[in-house]
């Protein structure tokens, strides 16, 4: 595994076609972190030193000390997507995605808010095991919730992935219908809340597997799958049209072995009860892998069939591991969780030049026809330079402050003068200073990497020479009559109002 070169991600940086800006979210110890570390051994930006999990986004001692994330980091990450997959209005196959992890305890909404804010998806993470199993307290329901309609309101583009699926396998023993049944309910959950949207705009988005926007797996077993992915391998194995075995995979479509055939009943003629095509094409041979490798009997003859079906090889010591390394081993070779992800964010999340058309709405106050907002809407990198500061990040030097946010249009560089617009400062000049670029970087790993220009589309801090003058929502600019940029939108208020009476009339 090689060393992370900035070089790339600064060439990338400049391919906007190839660019997707992503945020995680959802509650606490959904998996949030996990996940993001998952993907981030991939992209070459750590090196995997121990066989133990390691914490890459808890770089904070407060956040090593209680494992998990109280800020939101930011992170680019680079893929590299296999030719038949790569997207119509793609430039080559190697993209970059900013993807940026958000703490989920009640308590951090503003994290979340400025997450959103710069982001064009959302990927909420939401734990397979429900209240009814392990009787989750009622606050978590809520929150999550609330960070749903706070996706929306960013007009922000959601995604799902259910998380700890292996738990239901090897812990409760769940059977393939069972799972099924299971993951219904929680994606009719998220509709529920999404169709609730007032915003006309985005009421009409739908959570669906048969779409590729859902995500099934487990981040800490480092593998997940789409339904696309299942009838791609089927589609090539058995010849068949990809389009015609996807839509096999979700919903009343029950195979009948008798009659080789496809049924929407799950009983045939003979009262037999058959078998959804999720279950037996999906969920069964998953579920038969665990069940074998957790076996206390271990049959290698039977393990090493099913590998061979599914085309993964083990060297002699993985084969030998025990259950859970070994199980684990298996599943990130047969389903590896930054191909299912990437290629699903890729394939279905706009990049900015499509995505902030529709985003554009909720950034300005002033006339759609101004010259900034059109620069804004069509992503234009040679358009005045618009850049909304989310958040005030502490830089390594003693009393300096990172601003961070996304360049909207316009090309940010070093030495650049600009215009930094207090909120709501239209057409007031006293409010409006000028000052120059000092230093532009991007966040790795919660580490500053100095880069010299981006080009909009991309998340960055920088620091500008009166840095202690520029504060959370400001708008910097290259245009002296530019319009101020709309504040974050708090949804997330997590405070409640409490009455209490004194038991003593005095």
């Amino acid at each position: 595994m090689n060393e992370f070169k900035i070089e790339k991600i600064v060439q990338l940086m400049n391919n906007l076609s190839n660019t997707r800006n992503i945020s995680l979210v959802g509650c606490k110890d959904h998996g949030k972190s996990m996940l993001l570390d998952r993907l981030n051994s991939y992209a070459r930006i750590q090196i995997l030193k121990t066989r133990l999990e390691q914490r890459y986004m808890a770089s904070r001692n407060d956040e090593k000390h209680h494992s998990r994330t109280l800020k939101s980091a930011s992170i680019p990450l680079y893929y590299q997507l296999d030719e038949e997959n790569i997207p119509q209005d793609s430039n080559g196959n190697e993209f970059l995605i900013n993807c940026i992890d958000t703490p989920g305890h009640i308590g951090c909404d503003s994290e979340v808010t400025t997450a959103l804010k710069v982001s064009d998806g959302a990927v909420i993470l939401t734990d397979f095991l429900t209240e009814e199993m392990y009787q989750i307290p009622k606050e978590t329901i809520k929150q999550t919730k609330k960070i749903i309609n706070q996706v929306l309101l960013e007009r922000t583009k959601p995604f799902l992935m259910i998380n700890k699926v292996d738990r239901a396998i090897s812990e409760l023993r769940m059977e393939p219908e069972e799972i099924y049944q299971q993951f219904f309910r929680v994606i009719k959950s998220m509709n529920n809340i999404i169709s609730s949207c007032e915003d006309e705009s985005m009421a009409d988005i739908e959570i669906n597997p048969l779409a590729g926007n859902v995500l099934f797996g487990s981040a800490f077993g480092g593998w997940s799958f789409t339904l696309n992915q299942f009838a791609e391998r089927y589609s090539k194995k058995w010849n068949k049209p990809k389009e015609k075995i996807l839509k096999r995979l979700w919903g009343d479509n029950f195979f009948d072995p008798k009659r080789n055939k496809w049924v929407k009943k799950r009983e045939n003629k003979e009262g037999e009860i058959l078998e959804r095509g999720f279950c037996l094409l999906i969920m069964k041979p998953i579920c038969i892998l665990y069940n074998e490798v957790y076996n206390k009997e271990r049959n290698y003859e039977k393990i090493n069939k099913i590998l061979s079906k599914i085309g993964v090889k083990l060297t002699n010591e993985e084969s030998l591991a025990e259950n859970r390394y070994l199980i684990k081993t298996i599943m990130k070779k047969f389903l590896p969780i930054t191909d299912s992800f990437f290629r699903m964010i890729i394939s279905h999340l706009p990049s900015p030049k499509v995505s902030q058309q529709l985003k554009v709405r909720n950034l300005y106050e002033a006339d759609e026809n101004n010259e900034c907002i059109q620069a804004i809407a069509n992503c234009d990198p040679e358009g005045p330079l618009m850049i909304h500061v989310c958040k005030m990040i502490p830089s390594y030097e003693k009393n300096r402050y990172y601003a961070f946010g996304r360049v909207y249009s316009g090309t940010i560089k070093e030495g650049q003068k600009v215009y930094v617009m207090p909120q709501y400062a239209i057409s007031s000049s006293k409010n409006t200073f000028v000052t120059k670029i000092e230093k532009i970087v991007l966040m790795i790993d919660n580490k500053f990497k100095q880069v010299s220009h981006s080009v909009c589309g991309n998340i960055i801090g920088f620091i500008i020479v009166d840095n202690y003058l520029i504060q959370e929502n400001y708008t910097i600019t290259t245009h002296k009559n530019a319009p101020p940029l709309k504040k974050n939108n708090y949804n997330l208020s997590t405070m409640e109002k409490i009455q209490i009476n004194s038991q003593k009339k005095n």
